[in-house]
Formats: structure tokens, C-alpha cells, sequence
């Protein structure tokens, strides 16, 4: 059975991840009608901070039914929030996060320091597969056993 609460904080020797919660309200606001991030992701942005009240509930109950997993991303040494991670989409015979057969990608074609990123990270653009609906979108992946 998935539990995904187990992952509520993940570390690196520079990053935090850690699980949203109802006291990153301006936070979830500022990365959603960021008109940088917005130029890569095919959303209108929100108007205003009911609707990042809205999206944050959203998170934490999809984690809470474990259908998502959805984390900010933290400077350890400024606590200052520079992006968001969500994984969702699992097949019914998703592997744990310590077993993973593979992992996916999902990057607007255009957003180069993404894409320089999974390269480095050892993913391969999978040039024979679409992201229906997003278009701009080109698919990564990376597998991580044979």
C-alpha cells in the first residue's frame, strides 16, 4: 500500500524538499502567475491568494490519498523557496520510491536550463512519444535498472 507521507521532507546537501503546506499561501501564489515559470507551462495564473489557498488544499489532500507527491523546493542555508516539485500519474504497479524502474520527465521545449539538467542527470529525450495536450512539452527519461 502507498504512503507517500513518508516522504514529507527529502534532503541534499544544499536543497530541502519539503511537503506544502497552508503557511506557503504567498509562496504557492508567486510560482503559479510567475510570468517566467508561465512561459513553460501551460496554465493561466492565479489571481489571487484564495486560489493558492485553494491549490494548496488540493496538494495535501492528494498527498493524503497518495495520488501525488508535490514538494517546494529549499535553500537549506536562506529557507528561500526556488521551485516545486509534483510527481503524479503512477501506474497501478508503480514501484517505491527506492525501487524505481524508471522516472519521466515533463519539460516545455523551450526551457533549456530544465532540459540541461535532466541531461546532466543522465535522462535522454525520448524522441518517439508526446505529451497529448501540451505540445511544447518534450519527454525525458531516465531508467534506472535494466
Amino acid at each position: 500500500m502507498r504512503n507517500f507521507t513518508r516522504y514529507s521532507q527529502l534532503e541534499t546537501d544544499r536543497l530541502t524538499l519539503r511537503f506544502i503546506t497552508k503557511d506557503d499561501r504567498e509562496t504557492a501564489f508567486q510560482l503559479r502567475s510567475d510570468k517566467n515559470i508561465l512561459k513553460y507551462v501551460q496554465r493561466t495564473p492565479m489571481a489571487d491568494l484564495n486560489q493558492a489557498d485553494v491549490f494548496i488544499k488540493r496538494m495535501v489532500k492528494d498527498v493524503g490519498d497518495n495520488t501525488s507527491l508535490y514538494w517546494l523546493m529549499e535553500i537549506k542555508a536562506t529557507k528561500e523557496v526556488i521551485g516545486s516539485i509534483c510527481l503524479w500519474n503512477f501506474s497501478e504497479d508503480y514501484k517505491t520510491a527506492l525501487d524505481l524502474e524508471h522516472l519521466e520527465a515533463f519539460t516545455h521545449h523551450a526551457n533549456s536550463p530544465s532540459t540541461q539538467l535532466l541531461i546532466r542527470h543522465g535522462f535522454s529525450l525520448d524522441l518517439h512519444r508526446r505529451d497529448d495536450g501540451f505540445l511544447n512539452n518534450r519527454i525525458f527519461t531516465r531508467y534506472i535498472k535494466d
